[in-house]
């Protein structure tokens, strides 16, 4: 009897862990969690590439950079908005113990920029909740930059 309890306390404990993967986090941990990919693109180069999973409800687009989950778009496969406790639960799930600071009404940052979040609710397009590390934005700030002349 005691064995059924502490099985049953166990299982309920684990499904109100936060599922959602964690900024850092490499290819095979993220399938862990999420399971296969259901899209990859079908040319990859460089040093990025992308995975989107469908997981408890959403859809999950991660961009990993040199095997490290650099970014990670969240989707709601019904369309919804995120609530805020939803968001707090993303930001919680990703702060690697440091505190978020709140730098608009829908933006975050961890200290010093090290990752950033934004909750995107535009018409016409589902809501969308991203986070993105500091190095990741670099890459992308490099690569919008126009070449200089010669």
């Amino acid at each position: 009897m005691k064995t059924i309890v502490i099985g049953c306390a166990t299982a309920v404990f684990a499904l109100t862990i936060p599922s959602h993967a964690r900024i850092g986090e490499t290819e095979r941990e993220i399938e862990a969690r999420y399971g296969a990919p259901v899209q990859k693109p079908k040319k990859e180069t460089g040093r990025e590439k992308s995975r989107t999973y469908r997981f408890g409800g959403l859809e999950i687009t991660v961009t990993f950079l040199d095997r490290k989950s650099q970014r990670e778009d969240y989707i709601k496969l019904n369309g919804g908005k995120f609530g805020s406790d939803e968001i707090q639960e993303f930001l919680k799930a990703n702060s690697k113990g440091a505190e978020w600071k709140n730098t608009s009404e829908a933006e975050w940052e961890l200290p010093g920029g090290a990752v950033t979040a934004t909750y995107m609710d535009l018409n016409g397009l589902p809501p969308k909740f991203t986070l993105e590390t500091k190095e990741y934005n670099a890459l992308l700030g490099a690569e919008v930059q126009p070449e200089k002349a010669k």
